[in-house]
């Protein structure tokens, strides 16, 4: 899969669960989105999945609506070539196929030339076998986009990274491992469970 490149505002994103969920615990989703400047598109399939969730309690799908009443989130349908991607990705041995979610996320990026942004290992693998031209990048990436750092300042966007830390388990690429560290700080780092046993120690 190619890198995250935002190079056109117009390039829209395709954002998966585990993601809009790191934005979302954040504290800033409005903000963070809004500063995004690119189109931001969750599939219908994935507002499902957080519509299950209700039922644990979680507030997830109800703070997508009010995202999407505002027009900062647009949710899409699978349709055309995003359908047969969805099934090609949903289909077949366990070890090559996606949860819905993933599956959905990746098909209407893959019909729109959008980007994919997940922070599911095994997502990222399966589409960079099928698909390795699609562009590709994770929360953390969006977390520290120029316009999202200039928007937040950097207390704040230290506060929404600890957020998504603590509230979603945001995973951190290793890419971004060193600079979470240091922006968090000793103390913060200890609390943060999603990140390195040995990152943490």
């Amino acid at each position: 899969m190619v890198q995250l490149s935002l190079d056109s505002q117009s390039t829209e994103l395709f954002v998966d669960a585990s993601a809009i969920i790191n934005i979302l615990s954040s504290g800033f989703a409005e903000e963070i989105i809004d500063a995004i400047q690119n189109p931001i598109r969750v599939a219908v399939v994935v507002c499902e999945e957080l519509a299950e969730s209700r039922e644990l309690g979680w507030p997830h799908a109800d703070l997508l609506t009010s995202l999407r009443d505002m027009r900062l989130v647009e949710t899409v349908e699978l349709e055309g070539v995003a359908v047969s991607v969805f099934e090609r990705l949903v289909l077949g041995h366990g070890a090559d196929t996606l949860d819905d979610g993933e599956a959905a996320t990746i098909a209407c990026a893959v019909k729109s030339s959008g980007v994919v942004i997940t922070d599911d290992r095994k997502a990222l693998r399966v589409a960079e076998g099928l698909f390795p031209g699609v562009c590709r990048g994770s929360s953390m990436d969006l977390f520290r986009l120029p316009s999202v750092a200039e928007r937040l300042g950097p207390t704040r966007q230290v506060e929404a990274l600890f957020n998504a830390l603590i509230h979603a388990r945001m995973r951190v690429p290793e890419a971004h491992l060193d600079w979470a560290v240091e922006a968090l700080g000793p103390e913060r780092v200890t609390m943060c469970p999603s990140l390195p046993k040995k990152t943490r120690k």
